[in-house]
């Protein structure tokens, strides 16, 4: 059995180096699988790998995804060239195809019911090493394997969101007269939040374009999984000491712990 944890100077800037590491992981992987390991008094034990599970970033690279978020259009011209043939953002399913919108939560959850029913393209040209291990026949069972982290998906995804319109709502419990003004006097409260409970201050300010306040709606700007952590702690301390300002508010009451 082989485990690794190589460090990313070693294939950041050669994507084959990276399929090597996982060949070799999936090898040893297997080996323990049909072998079994040696534990000391205990006898082989048989491992059975049920899948690869990580931040989606690490499942593209990993299991050569062709169909994933980073194939979502970033703009208005990359969405009118995608218009005729869109990728897909989702090895699970069909949806950003023409299939049907992401965007469409009704097609949407039509489109995932049917990756479980019955089988559909594959999302990558090449199939990984990971198909070494796969032991699921139902239809998209391999894609299955690759499974997506509901933190890493909430921290860097719908969190993010919730954090920024929370943020947005809470800022006006400031008596300042604007939103720069506002949110000078939220970077203090964080600044003291995170000295008192020992937190790590990755976002060493708060101001407005932390949280997009700036723009038609609000919009984080983080990329750290841990941030959106920290965020919700230190917004639920901060609306713990406006309560009852925010039990008499008929938006805030549904943010306030």
């Amino acid at each position: 059995m082989i485990a690794l944890q190589p460090i990313q100077e070693l294939y950041q800037y050669d994507e084959d180096v990276f399929k090597e590491i996982i060949q070799l992981v999936v090898a040893g992987w297997r080996s323990a699988e049909e072998n079994g390991v040696e534990l000391p008094g205990q006898g082989l034990v048989f491992p059975c790998i049920l899948g690869n599970k990580g931040d989606w970033s690490y499942l593209v690279t990993s299991a050569n995804l062709c169909r994933s978020y980073r194939r979502a259009p970033k703009g208005a011209r990359e969405a009118k060239t995608h218009k005729d043939n869109p990728p897909g953002i989702c090895h699970l399913c069909m949806c950003g195809t023409r299939e049907g919108s992401w965007e469409d939560l009704n097609v949407a959850e039509r489109l995932i019911k049917e990756a479980r029913c019955s089988a559909i393209p594959s999302p990558w040209d090449e199939e990984p090493a990971w198909a070494q291990l796969w032991h699921e026949e139902s239809p998209g069972g391999l894609e299955r394997f690759h499974r997506i982290d509901i933190w890493h998906a909430f921290h860097l995804g719908v969190g993010k969101s919730w954090v920024a319109s929370c943020v947005g709502l809470a800022q006006h419990l400031v008596r300042e007269s604007s939103v720069d003004k506002r949110l000078s006097v939220l970077n203090e409260h964080w600044d003291t939040y995170c000295t008192a409970f020992g937190k790590t201050k990755y976002l060493r300010r708060l101001d407005p374009w932390t949280f997009g306040l700036k723009g038609k709606e609000p919009s984080a700007g983080w990329n750290k999984a841990h941030v959106t952590a920290t965020l919700m702690q230190w917004l639920q301390h901060f609306l713990e000491e406006h309560r009852q300002t925010c039990e008499r508010d008929p938006t805030l009451r549904f943010v306030a712990p």
